[in-house]
């Protein structure tokens, strides 16, 4: 039997405005997050309806249209709810498995098969010596200098991913190669070989004032690390990369197996 009195109570649910706090000292977009993922919930929502449009969410949470992008992009990046352009946004029916860690993609792919550009807010290239860590990364014999190359991404305005690599000098790289364009299709053009496999190590840090100041962000804000060494299919090192992450946008997820 319907119980009226608890329909007529998730009705009222269904239709409690948005509302952002500005004095409780979260960033807005992580308010925003918050208040999109227990709209998502609504039954109405999970069961596939449109989300409002982006132009009546913005006004109803006071916020402009990039600021609710910006909140919006971690759920868009989880594969819970799926933009089409011309169609609106919806909560997603097969919200994907795999995502970032076990399954491996540029970020520049990963980041366009759920809909989102992405920015380059930096590309250097430079001939550098190697520190122990990356000599030993590389199997290097010497400090002989090798190719560097630093990268600052982003997507809808925010500056999300700093990247810094050091690629073996096997791989021939000599410096006029187009690295706004995905890293190992440039390393496969210029060398012949095939990034296949990589070693990862995640930690937690703190943004450095250097890194503030290329993310933009509080100093002591905090940062994911992601250490890398990637191999080819000799299970040879060809590049070595630590990635900082702004953890209140991009997460990333492990797949794991029992084996």
């Amino acid at each position: 039997m319907v119980n009226l009195e608890q329909t007529k109570m998730a009705s009222t649910a269904d239709e409690t405005p948005l509302r952002i706090d500005r004095r409780n000292g979260l960033p807005l977009h992580a308010q925003i997050d918050a208040l999109l993922r227990d709209l998502i919930r609504q039954p109405k929502y999970a069961a596939g309806a449109l989300l409002p449009d982006e132009v009546s969410l913005a006004r109803q949470l006071g916020v402009s249209r990039s600021t609710l992008r910006a909140g919006m992009q971690k759920l868009i990046y989880e594969g819970l709810v799926e933009r089409r352009q011309g169609h609106g946004t919806r909560v997603s029916s097969h919200p994907p498995l795999q995502s970032g860690v076990s399954e491996w993609h540029s970020l520049t792919g990963e980041m366009q098969s759920h809909g989102i550009e992405v920015t380059n807010y930096d590309i250097r290239l430079e001939l550098t010596r190697p520190s122990v860590e990356v000599q030993n990364a590389l199997q290097l014999r010497s400090d002989r200098p090798v190719w560097m190359l630093r990268r600052l991404r982003g997507w809808l305005g925010e500056r999300v991913v700093l990247t810094v690599s050091w690629m073996h000098p096997r791989l021939g790289i000599k410096g006029d190669e187009d690295f706004s364009r995905p890293l190992y299709n440039v390393i496969s053009e210029v060398s012949g070989i095939t990034a296949t496999r990589s070693l990862e190590d995640i930690t937690a840090c703190l943004a450095e004032s250097h890194l503030a100041r290329d993310f933009e962000i509080p100093p002591g804000s905090a940062l994911l690390l992601r250490r890398r060494t990637t191999l080819d299919n000799n299970d040879e090192p060809i590049e070595y990369n630590l990635n900082w992450y702004r953890s209140d946008i991009h997460s990333l997820r492990l797949d794991l197996r029992r084996g």
